[in-house]
């Protein structure tokens, strides 16, 4: 059972998480957040947390489906610049990388740009949205990690879920996820800000995109092409085998088919 105590207990974070909303059930902890915010009762660091949601998000239009027993936090950043913003969603990921690693020994790895996945399976997703204020705008990193239930998603069945659960056989500790996480959220976030380069090598490490073939869709016309790095943006760099190289944008992720 999610527990604001018990998760304060098992963390060293002193910034994130420092303030915790938790929700039986809520539409969407992004949209909360934004609530929270647009309401002034939150501010950076702040975290949203759900039991489950009735109207979860993913990546462009696609819903996430929310029953109790996983994970769904939404993590608030508040910024008066927009430069490397996008770069939150692999903050996110590599705090996952190293919560899975640290407590439960396994690798799991990031597909560009908000999936995470253990052997060609979906374990979970992220998801930044921003809006911006005048001189001041607002990061929601939103979180959802199946953890005792596996999530079918309709919309990507080349990547089939996968829960914590199943890969351990064992029940999961919630608290004890979330605790770490955010421990680890805040120490690449600190990171983020001191040297997103090195924030990016990182996830190249953990990149499970990095070298796949795909067919991608760009105007329309589809192309194939090979992952071959990200641009200090986080941008995916993608060789065409016609002596070009394309950048797609974060917002083209969906348009991405694995060959």
């Amino acid at each position: 059972m999610l527990s604001i105590d018990e998760i304060k207990l098992k963390t060293n974070a002193k910034f994130i998480g420092k303030k915790i909303h938790l929700y039986d059930e809520i539409d969407s902890t992004n949209l909360e957040a934004f609530r929270l915010i647009e309401a002034g009762n939150a501010s950076s660091g702040d975290i949203i947390l759900a039991k489950s949601q009735s109207n979860g998000k993913g990546q462009g239009q696609n819903s996430w489906i929310s029953p109790k027993g996983n994970l769904y936090i939404s993590i608030i950043s508040v910024t008066k610049s927009t430069q490397y913003t996008h770069l939150l969603t692999f903050v996110a990921g590599m705090a996952v990388v190293s919560a899975l690693k640290s407590l439960y020994g396994i690798n799991v790895q990031l597909k560009w740009v908000n999936d995470i996945v253990f052997d060609f399976k979906k374990l979970g997703g992220i998801l930044t949205e921003v809006r911006t204020n005048g001189s001041i705008s607002s990061v929601i990193t939103g979180i959802g990690l199946n953890l005792n239930h596996k999530v079918v998603n309709l919309n990507n069945p080349l990547f089939s879920p996968i829960s914590l659960a199943e890969i351990l056989d064992k029940d999961i500790s919630i608290n004890e996820v979330v605790a770490e996480l955010i421990e680890n959220f805040e120490n690449y976030i600190n990171l983020y800000h001191n040297s997103p380069q090195s924030l990016i090598y990182l996830w190249k490490k953990n990149s499970f995109t990095l070298g796949k073939e795909f067919l991608f869709s760009e105007n329309l016309i589809t192309q194939n092409g090979k992952a071959i790095d990200v641009d200090e943006n986080g941008f995916l760099i993608v060789d065409t085998f016609n002596s070009e190289t394309k950048i797609i944008k974060c917002t083209k992720s969906s348009n991405i088919v694995y060959l």
